[in-house]
């Protein structure tokens, strides 16, 4: 999964306006308490607003991981919350007294606690307020689910929630053993499967109808048993308003509407559900967007994902010039979490479209084991051992790569200002062997992004290697000393003049050529044209690597094998860009701050990003 961003902010510019205009309203600041108890100790310690959670800690013992030592985040229900909770069962009333509240836990299956517990403890990872963003958090719970974080602005105040209903009382208690948010509400897990949900949702009966139909109801009701482990799926439903509105009212119409001379109203009417499930996937909408490309179920058959504004959509491309309208999301009821996977909500029918090759500027270190890690993106150099990611191994096994956040050795301008340092020579890690994100069938060139080691220091840093796509080798090689200069003190290389030495300039400086004076910024745009807006650093340029041939949409394989390196070579990996031959390999360049792209069209009209 792609979890979690690496991270690409994925907020609602309407509240974001909100906040900016509105600081003085919002309810949590300043909120930030220290206090030295771990976080069970401080449950007890505050009997009047958390001794009935601190009860189902006990009853369901679970108490005792957090009064040990460790990294927490806890989302804490308080007394009144659990007073709402037992009343909504009928087990209370709004007057019942925490201690009539406290001799309910017993009552109540220790399953279903066990299972609240769970599901509002993050473990291995300490998640204060200012890592919150709309979306998923970037740590999964002890359930394995990811909790949301939203923004709402509800009489007259920003609130932030859990999971769309649970609002945050109070942020950011700091403790001995990690941090705790308490919580106005109680949120439970929803254990039913993506099936399931479907089948007991109103306005939902044509897509029910279609799951059973085409066996997908089984698919999409597989949970976590002792004879297997979850696999989990990300579900589009389209709802019976919409299919209407496009003369759909029953399954079988699905089937004769997109049914052709060569594929019968049951295939079409299967791929045409296949087409809405993304298998293998558990992903909230900020991780489409980042992926930009996502395989179905349906062979060889993606959705494409992009965000315009605050609304998110699902293929809407353009090809050839001509633009295709997407179909919107419905982000208010979206990324709805369930036992075995995410389910999304559109506004709109989408059916299988014909593919075209799509850019995919790829940032290597976001890993889905890596954004789950605590050091995601804080500064420091983080040994990475074989088998820890599931798209990277490298030979031999026992070798080691690591990941770097922040100005290490003096380096920056890598992407997110992060990257993967690896010593790729025979004599220690020999070959190094990436899984792509999904390509699109058809041709595309390949651009390797790093931080180059100049001839300026010397033999002993550079190293070459084969490249293999698929098992196939490429016309080029990679040489990481092959980098750009100042062509004979004339002004930057073109991008043309760099192509034919197989490199390109792939990163932007945001602070190079900013500012906020007037005068100073149309000095700096002119300054930006002449030298082919290269930034101060200079040395990250992307090298070309070959031309290749994707037969089949999906993830790919791609292979860096040594052939020499002196003792100190390596090569800092930031990015990888797969662009189809037919379109701008040099623009846009990417934002080396936020990851945003950056278009030759919008600096020369005097609109660049801030720093």
């Amino acid at each position: 999964m792609k979890n979690i961003k690496y991270k690409l902010l994925f907020t609602i510019g309407i509240v974001a306006t909100v906040l900016s205009f509105n600081r003085c309203q919002y309810p949590f600041e300043n909120s930030k308490i220290t206090e030295d108890l771990l976080i069970g100790e401080y449950f007890e310690a505050h009997p009047d607003t958390f001794s009935v959670f601190a009860e189902v800690l006990n009853k369901t013992g679970n108490m005792a991981f957090l009064k040990a030592y460790g990294e927490y985040t806890c989302f804490a229900p308080t007394n009144n919350a659990f007073r709402d909770y037992f009343t909504q069962k009928g087990l209370a009333t709004e007057s019942s007294s925490n201690g009539d509240l406290i001799n309910l836990v017993s009552q109540t299956d220790q399953t279903d606690l066990t299972n609240i517990i769970r599901f509002l403890v993050i473990k291995g990872d300490t998640i204060s307020s200012d890592k919150f963003v709309d979306g998923p958090m970037e740590t999964p719970t002890m359930q394995g689910q990811y909790l949301t974080y939203g923004t709402y602005f509800e009489d007259g105040e920003v609130v932030g929630k859990i999971n769309k209903t649970a609002t945050i009382e109070q942020k950011d208690i700091r403790l001995i053993n990690g941090v705790l948010h308490s919580l106005k509400n109680v949120i439970e897990p929803d254990k039913r499967t993506i099936a399931k949900y479907i089948e007991q949702l109103n306005g939902y009966s044509i897509f029910n109808e279609a799951l059973k139909i085409t066996g997908l109801y089984d698919t999409l009701n597989l949970i976590q048993s002792p004879d297997h482990d979850t696999i989990w799926y990300t579900f589009f439903a389209t709802p019976d308003d919409v299919l209407n509105a496009d003369g759909i009212y029953s399954a079988a119409d699905i089937g004769k509407k997109y049914a052709t001379e060569t594929i019968p109203a049951d295939s079409a009417l299967y791929l045409y559900m296949s087409y809405h499930i993304l298998p293998k996937e558990y992903d909230f909408l900020t991780n489409l967007v980042t992926a930009q490309a996502i395989s179905t179920l349906a062979p060889s058959e993606v959705l494409t994902f992009k965000q315009d504004g605050t609304t998110v959509l699902v293929n809407d491309d353009t090809f050839a010039g001509i633009h295709e309208p997407g179909y919107e999301v419905d982000r208010s009821s979206s990324d709805e979490t369930v036992d075995n996977g995410v389910i999304h909500f559109t506004k709109g029918n989408f059916f299988i479209k014909v593919r075209y090759p799509y850019a995919v500027y790829w940032e290597l270190t976001e890993q889905p084991e890596l954004k789950k890690m605590a050091e995601f993106r804080k500064t420091g150099i983080y040994g990475i051992v074989n088998g820890q990611l599931a798209n990277i191994s490298w030979e031999p096994e026992d070798a080691t790569i690591d990941y770097n956040y922040g100005d290490v050795n003096g380096a920056y301008g890598h992407t997110f200002n992060d990257f993967f340092y690896v010593y790729l020579r025979p004599a220690v890690v020999q070959s190094i062997t990436f899984t792509t994100p999904t390509l699109v069938k058809g041709t595309y060139k390949i651009w390797v992004c790093m931080r180059t080691q100049s001839s300026a220091f010397g033999t002993g840093r550079g190293c070459k290697a084969n490249i293999y796509f698929n098992g196939e080798q490429t016309t080029e090689i990679l040489d990481n000393t092959t980098d750009y200069n100042i062509a004979g003190g004339s002004g930057h290389y073109s991008d043309g003049e760099l192509n034919l030495m197989n490199t390109k300039i792939y990163n932007y400086d945001p602070r190079t050529y900013y500012s906020s004076d007037s005068i100073t910024l149309s000095e700096n745009i002119a300054n930006g044209i002449a030298n082919n807006w290269v930034s101060e650093a200079a040395r990250y340029a992307s090298q070309y690597v070959g031309t290749v041939q994707v037969t089949e949409t999906g993830t790919q394989t791609l292979k860096f094998v040594a052939i020499s390196g002196g003792t100190y070579a390596y090569v800092r990996f930031d990015q990888i860009h797969f662009i189809p031959v037919d379109e701008d390999q040099n623009w846009p360049r990417i934002n080396y701050k936020d990851g945003s792209k950056v278009y030759k069209e919008d600096l020369e009209a005097g609109n660049l990003p801030r720093p």
